[in-house]
């Protein structure tokens, strides 16, 4: 994940701590790469109800 987001590993753990959130820029570069794998993607993954992003 963190390579997809061109991010370190210790921002992919503050994001699903809920410590920080992505920019719209690393939501954008995971959505694309998701929809690549075929994978299910939803935004809400990452920006849930207690984001401040959100």
């Amino acid at each position: 994940m963190a390579k997809i987001a061109g991010v370190r590993q210790a921002t992919i753990s503050r994001w699903e701590a809920g410590l920080t959130d992505p920019s719209l820029k690393h939501l954008k570069r995971i959505r694309t790469e998701a929809r690549k794998r075929r994978l299910a993607w939803d935004d809400r993954l990452l920006l849930g109800e207690g984001s401040r992003a959100a």
